[in-house]
């Protein structure tokens, strides 16, 4: 009776998704050296710790790149890639570019930084939590749609949990910040979990999750070479809300609607009974 009992929570998808969810979370505040390379590691590491789970969990299907997986996540992908390529290169235009001798090498860093991020919380969101609620929710339609909303929303609030304790020194902007994050990020995690289930292919995700990184940090790495090996922050705790401001973060969530039209599309197309790989 016991050794049943063992095997049953060992076999649970939710104690398996709160486990490798914690282990993920209280990973990152455990310091492994300096600046993006300690970050680096730190990150390739648990990124290993959910790719050795997912492949447990669904075998070596799960890791296998195709030229036709690969051309279908780069194409669904393309939007929020071409978004985020515009918006670095648009905002070093109204700035002065420091370029010093090392910067093949400061590109070097931040391409492994962006990768060593997406292999984690592609392994961790895609990989564990949201196969795991594809696992434990009614394999229907509608199933399906609440095990990708449901691991989008907290992939979009993991982004932003750190920033929670500076609420009372800033409410309003910070809130603003958050609730924009939550919601760009959440519909990037959406249009990566549809193309997860249609390519049944991990990488797929984590190449566009690199990319989009990879070109999100063009600011840092051009304006702010100074402190290049800090990690950057995603809310500013120092920004007061304005009338600018304000529109800037309307046309930030706006920008993010394609990325659900794009994951809705996806979604219409799959067979929930299709999209569970958890054995």
């Amino acid at each position: 009776m016991k050794s049943k009992i063992k095997k049953a929570t060992y076999q649970n998808p939710i104690v398996i998704m709160i486990v490798l969810f914690m282990i993920g979370i209280y990973g990152l505040g455990i310091p492994m050296g300096q600046g993006l390379w300690g970050m680096i590691a730190q990150r390739l590491l648990l990124g290993i710790m959910m790719f050795v789970a997912l492949y447990l969990i669904a075998g070596k299907e799960a890791f296998q790149w195709t030229k036709k997986s690969g051309r279908y996540a780069l194409l669904r992908g393309a939007y929020p890639l071409l978004v985020s390529l515009y918006f670095s290169v648009n905002s070093l235009m109204g700035g002065t570019w420091i370029i010093k001798n090392n910067i093949v090498i400061i590109f070097i860093v931040y391409l492994l930084f962006s990768f060593s991020i997406g292999i984690f919380e592609e392994g961790l969101f895609r990989g564990i939590i949201m196969n795991g609620f594809v696992k434990i929710m009614p394999k229907t339609k509608a199933g399906l749609y609440w095990a990708v909303i449901i691991s989008s929303f907290i992939f979009g609030f993991v982004h932003v949990m750190s920033y929670i304790p500076y609420i009372e020194i800033n409410p309003l902007s910070i809130f603003v910040q958050m609730i924009s994050k939550i919601i760009n990020a959440g519909a990037l995690g959406m249009l990566l979990a549809t193309i997860y289930l249609k390519t049944k292919n991990i990488w797929t995700c984590v190449t566009i999750h690199a990319l989009n990184d990879f070109f999100t940090f063009f600011r840092e790495i051009f304006q702010k070479l100074g402190s290049v090996f800090t990690a950057p922050r995603y809310v500013d705790v120092s920004k007061i809300m304005n009338q600018q401001i304000t529109l800037y973060y309307i046309l930030f969530i706006m920008l993010s609607i394609p990325n659900i039209i794009i994951a809705v599309m996806i979604l219409k197309k799959l067979k929930p009974q299709e999209c569970i790989i958890w054995k």
